[in-house]
């Protein structure tokens, strides 16, 4: 019991820590499966918190990150009893931008499931349009992030109803932003391309499961930069 403990302790500690520092984030590590669900329709609501170093391949070095804040409605679709098919619709607000949607879906799989853990797969991609204005230019892109990784979750039973549910994995991100540059005075332009600065990360967080399968979490991801992200799910 004071080995789990000291677990939670850490993951909490962990995960407050982080946004202390310069917190800016694709959502990765969802533990929850429809085997739990007993049948039951579940939705998230989940706010990221993006800051990701760019490397441009073309065009002038306009935008070198990209940052923003995106909040999105997630609807888990059940694959039998060990997968889900999540659907993301939202809004993004990226920095010196106006708001724009922001649409994505993902898989996740299990793939071991015993008493102390579980060991999950992960898969997904996302799309926004982005206008960024900085500098006297106008920089309009497609933005895509495709992403996968391994998760595994610790689960801490604090009750009959109740579970912490820690995790921790390795990530692949690939970003890709293509668009054209604007003199906003002269109205020249030319493309510009950019790509994500670090393509390895990790996903670390903590998921506190409820009564009724509903939950709670929080979770950072490391790049070249620190994101962030929180989610509540509501199992119906």
């Amino acid at each position: 019991m004071k080995r789990y403990v000291s677990i939670i302790l850490l993951a909490v500690t962990f995960l407050i820590s982080i946004p202390v520092l310069q917190v800016m984030a694709a959502d990765a590590g969802d533990p929850i499966f429809p085997m739990e669900l007993r049948e039951k329709s579940r939705m998230s609501v989940v706010y990221e918190s993006i800051n990701r170093g760019l490397e441009v391949t073309t065009g002038p070095d306009a935008t070198r990150t990209i940052k923003a804040d995106t909040l999105y409605l997630r609807v888990h679709n059940e694959i039998g009893q060990t997968a889900s098919v999540d659907v993301d619709i939202g809004a993004i607000n990226p920095k010196g931008g106006d708001y724009d949607y922001y649409v994505g879906a993902g898989l996740r799989m299990l793939v071991i499931d015993t008493d102390p853990m579980r060991i999950s797969v992960f898969a997904q991609l996302h799309y926004s349009p982005i206008e960024i204005k900085s500098g006297g230019t106008k920089t309009d892109f497609d933005y895509f992030e495709g992403d996968g990784g391994v998760i595994f979750a610790l689960k801490v039973p604090v009750d009959n109803q109740v579970v912490f549910m820690p995790y921790l994995g390795p990530v692949v991100s690939i970003v890709r932003l293509d668009g054209d540059v604007r003199d906003t005075l002269t109205g020249a332009k030319s493309d510009y391309d950019a790509e994500e600065k670090n393509l390895l990360g990790i996903a670390g967080g903590l998921s506190l499961k409820l009564k009724e399968n509903h939950t709670i979490r929080a979770e950072i991801r490391y790049f070249d930069q620190v994101n962030f992200s929180v989610a509540a799910a509501v199992a119906f």
